[in-house]
């Protein structure tokens, strides 16, 4: 069962209502800081007398790594446990975090006689107290789930949290939830692949599909969705920001604000969605009055948004990080006034967001980018812009010049199928003696990873277009030199493929891929060397010398298109290959092993311990 972890300043209550929940939900009890006393053979107050504040942390987050390999606790945190990043990240993978807050004369009054508190041991605690608050406030609130226990009971605590527990963990459970994050493994054996699947809608157009109705005044229609975990925050973080959004299977249909944006009290939580955090930090400036904490996964707190932060404090919002390392959570208030700004955009989403929101500010825009990877996602953008009657004029991708005080209107559109998506089966398609059709794809679509076409053309794969999908067959797949810049959530696939080809295929041009849901240039480099791969590392990308793999246990190390990748591997190798972290493909291939089985694959999906 999925644990619960309690955050929170000394004396708001983590202990006692921890030990009520415990009972309540028949779940193991754990202090963090008793167990760090146990095992340290002193209390906190002799700990940093004898070695200071450093250590001290040292052994907190051993603790919270160790924590986080366990299931069924409640567990209730020591007050710095958010200094580190890292603490959030391993305990939020295994379980629900729900910081408890109180206001700062509560916390004097509750721990005015407290001993062995030695960070409040100070001539004025009640100001000791205010300034450590002062200091965390920001990385407490960046928490999405929040109680304020200043003037509740505990009894009136304890219900709150459950009911956040039973709310957030119980539909999971049940296997409601698209993005169930239970530890779950690929269990692949080796399988020939024969037959036709069609692959779900795009995460990219679903994602602006919901920004642009979000924003648009009226009701949009949006058909064939992509229902994801990806998806999923998108709406969650523009309903949030006064978007009335119905999601229905098949059929999602958008109230939109016609810009006018509501401040949500609660921290907008994007998941792992960097889609939906890189456009709703432009839509969040747009909130005439108010502010938002803008906050996601683990993954997603490690993501730089630096370049994208200052260009929109540029146009007149305000934008900081809360760690002050260019990552969220972020704090966002408005206003756009427009403005020059220019942008180096590692990320396209970082131009994408500029795009979609400049046109509602009060000013003109110009945006002028010398930098600019993945170009075909800024041309689906583009795209969009055209069919909602957007005015912008271009000079090629380098220099953007947008009327401010536009709007959007509502539409009812279609979501094609996703090429990214499809990717994982074309690829397949030409391993071994697979034959592998795949249905709904539009070439006409503005999708950049429709490339992967020519790059199995390339390999010398067997290509057909043909009326009712687009089929590949293994031909002599040799290697070759690809450049990846446009295309960088191919990399790990096309590394695969690049296994099973004759020679060596370099995959180049597309550094970019480190600042993805992980390095995936190293982390690509490290998992196919378990398989028994020859891969060399480059600064921006991989050399892979075509030869026999091994069946191994490997983790896709929480990114769902490595994982899923690994998966086609493993259907290929003789042997038993088991890849960690499975559950990750529900961000944005939710039936990705029910497809996989249906073209033949001897693949099972089981329950595993948290990968390290």
């Amino acid at each position: 069962m999925k644990n619960l972890v309690l955050v929170g300043f000394m004396g708001t209550g983590k202990s006692a209502v921890g030990r009520a929940l415990a009972d309540r939900l028949g779940l193991k009890f754990v202090d963090m800081d008793r167990l760090i006393q146990t095992r340290a053979g002193q209390t906190i107050s002799q700990i940093f007398q004898t070695h200071g504040e450093a250590h001290f942390r040292q052994l907190e987050r051993a603790a919270a790594a160790e924590l986080a390999r366990q299931h069924g606790l409640v567990i209730a945190t020591g007050g710095g446990i958010v200094l580190d990043p890292a603490n959030l990240e391993h305990l939020g993978r295994t379980g629900l975090v729900v910081c408890l807050w109180a206001e700062p004369e509560v916390v004097h009054q509750r721990t005015a006689r407290a001993r062995h508190l030695p960070l409040l041991e100070h001539h004025d605690r009640r100001e000791r107290v205010a300034a450590l608050l002062r200091q965390r406030e920001p990385l407490y609130r960046a928490i999405p789930h929040q109680v304020d226990t200043s003037d509740k009971s505990l009894a009136q605590v304890v219900d709150e949290v459950a009911r956040i527990y039973e709310r957030e963990v119980a539909p999971a459970r049940a296997g409601a939830a698209p993005n169930d994050p239970a530890p779950r493994s690929f269990v692949c054996r080796p399988s020939r692949l024969r037959g036709a699947v069609t692959v779900p809608g795009s995460k990219s157009h679903t994602i602006r599909a919901v920004a642009i109705a979000s924003l648009a005044a009226g009701t949009s229609r949006i058909e064939a969705p992509l229902e994801s975990g990806d998806t999923a925050s998108a709406v969650r973080v523009f309903r949030a920001l006064g978007a009335r959004i119905d999601c229905q299977p098949g059929l999602w249909t958008i109230a939109g604000t016609g810009g006018d944006l509501r401040a949500p009290a609660e921290p907008l939580d994007a998941g792992n969605s960097g889609t939906t955090v890189n456009i709703a930090m432009g839509t969040a400036a747009l909130l005439r009055a108010g502010q938002v904490t803008l906050t996601g996964d683990e993954q997603i707190q490690r993501r730089p948004n630096g370049p994208l932060i200052a260009a929109l404090n540029d146009l007149g919002a305000h934008v900081a990080s809360v760690r002050g390392n260019g990552c969220p959570p972020l704090m966002i208030r408005g206003r756009l006034r427009g403005g020059t700004t220019t942008i180096e955009c590692k990320s396209s989403q970082y131009l994408t967001s500029l795009l979609l929101n400049c046109p509602l500010a009060d000013g003109d825009t110009v945006i002028q980018v010398p930098v600019l990877e993945e170009r075909p996602y800024v041309e689906m953008t583009l795209d969009w812009l055209r069919r909602q009657g957007i005015q912008f004029a271009q000079t090629g991708l380098r220099e953007f010049r947008i009327p401010g005080r536009q709007a959007y209107r509502p539409f009812t559109w279609r979501i094609p199928a996703d090429f990214s998506s499809a990717t994982f089966f074309l690829c397949a398609g030409a391993i071994g003696d697979n034959d592998v059709l795949v249905r709904g794809l539009d070439l006409n679509d503005p999708q950049g990873d429709k490339a992967v076409l020519d790059y199995l053309r390339q390999m010398g794969a067997r290509v057909d277009v043909l009326p009712d999908g687009i089929r590949v067959r293994p031909g002599r797949l040799r290697g070759c030199r690809l450049d990846l810049n446009a295309t960088p959530d191919a990399l790990p696939m096309m590394a695969v493929l690049a296994c099973f080809a004759t020679g060596t295929t370099t995959l180049a041009n597309v550094a970019h891929a480190r600042i993805k849901e992980t390095d995936r240039i190293t982390t690509m480099r490290e998992e196919l060397t378990k398989l028994g791969a020859k891969v060399t590392e480059l600064p921006d990308g991989l050399v892979i010398e075509g030869g026999p793999l091994t069946a191994a246990e490997v983790t896709g190390h929480h990114d769902h298109r490595i994982a899923m990748a690994l998966a086609i591997a493993g259907t290929a190798l003789a042997g038993e290959t088991i890849v960690h972290t499975a559950e990750s493909a529900t961000i944005t291939f939710p039936t990705f092993a029910d497809c996989l089985r249906g073209l033949g694959a001897d693949v099972r999906v089981a329950e595993s311990p948290p990968a390290p």
